[in-house]
C-alpha cells in the first residue's frame, strides 16, 4: 500500500546523462514496477514548465501539451513516469486503461 505522496525530485535526471556540467536531461526515464493488480493510489500532478520547455528541476521537455507527472510510491512498488497530454482527463484516461482498479489522487496540483 502507499506509504505517502512521492517526490518529483527523487528521480531527478540531474543533468545530461547524470552530469548537470554537460547541460539539462531530455526528460525522465520511466519505472513501472508494479503489477496492475496491486495498485492503491496513483498520484498525478502537472509539472510546470518554463518559457524555454524546463521543468523546476532543469530537465528539458520542449515546448507542447502539458507535462503530467504519474507517480506511486509505496512497498509494493513504484510507478514514475511522465506523459504529454492536453488535459489531465486524457491522463487519466490512460492510466485508468492500464490499471483498472487504480485510484486517482491529487489529480491536477501543480509542481512549480
Amino acid at each position: 500500500m502507499l506509504s505517502n505522496n512521492p517526490n518529483y525530485n527523487k528521480r531527478d535526471p540531474r543533468g545530461w546523462g547524470g552530469d548537470p556540467k554537460r547541460g539539462a536531461a531530455m526528460g525522465r526515464a520511466s519505472i513501472c514496477t508494479l503489477n496492475p493488480e496491486c495498485i492503491g493510489y496513483i498520484y498525478i500532478h502537472r509539472v510546470l514548465l518554463n518559457a524555454g520547455g524546463y521543468d523546476p528541476n532543469g530537465t528539458y521537455f520542449g515546448i507542447g501539451d502539458p507535462v503530467w507527472w504519474v507517480a506511486v510510491d509505496g512497498s509494493d512498488g513504484e510507478i514514475d513516469e511522465v506523459h504529454r497530454a492536453s488535459s489531465i482527463e486524457k491522463v487519466v484516461a490512460a492510466i485508468k486503461k492500464r490499471f483498472p482498479d487504480a485510484q486517482i489522487c491529487c489529480v491536477g496540483t501543480e509542481i512549480t
